[in-house]
């Protein structure tokens, strides 16, 4: 995989890798006519019932880590008339995980729209999860990171889908 770059095109030193159990793509999401999003939200990093997907972020410039940055991840499986409620988490080496909870509702597809969820606590059933396609972990500050992926509550099978991630800065330059 390529080296990520900043907002301005430059590149940068940090690393990212990831393992799945499948690469997939969503069935009724358009591509071509957009700024890129559509793009993003087509194909994702799959999950099974049983795996564990994982993205590893290492070497985040220093100018990141001192400002502090947010963690952006992009969701969306292709569920058809199933909800599923994935888990994702994010580990620091030497700190305490925070883990957070998304609804992918049944019949929803990205529709041009991010909808942030935000919840650490984790639903009964998948109806009861909390819809959005994006994930913020807010005012990070590590130098390297894993985010994990899984299938907690689902309607037939349970994934957690990565369409992508963004590293936010907060303070510019």
């Amino acid at each position: 995989m390529s080296n990520p770059v900043t907002s301005q095109g430059k590149p940068t030193a940090a690393v990212i890798s990831w393992s799945a159990n499948n690469l997939y793509q969503v069935q009724d999401v358009r591509i071509g006519d957009d700024d890129g999003n559509f793009t993003m939200m087509f194909g994702y990093l799959d999950t099974a019932n049983t795996s564990t997907t994982e993205v590893r972020v290492e070497n985040i410039p220093e100018s990141f880590v001192a400002d502090g940055y947010d963690l952006i991840v992009y969701v969306d499986g292709s569920n058809g008339s199933r909800s599923r409620v994935g888990l994702y988490e994010v580990v620091v080496s030497g700190r305490e995980p925070v883990t957070k909870f998304v609804k992918d509702g049944a019949g929803k597809s990205f529709d041009g729209k991010f909808v942030e969820a935000d919840t650490a606590t984790a639903p009964t059933t998948a109806a009861d999860g909390i819809q959005g396609n994006a994930i913020v972990f807010r005012n990070m500050k590590a130098r390297e990171f894993a985010l994990l992926a899984k299938g907690e509550i689902g309607e037939g099978f349970n994934r957690a889908p990565i369409n992508g991630i963004q590293i936010v800065k907060l303070a510019e330059e």
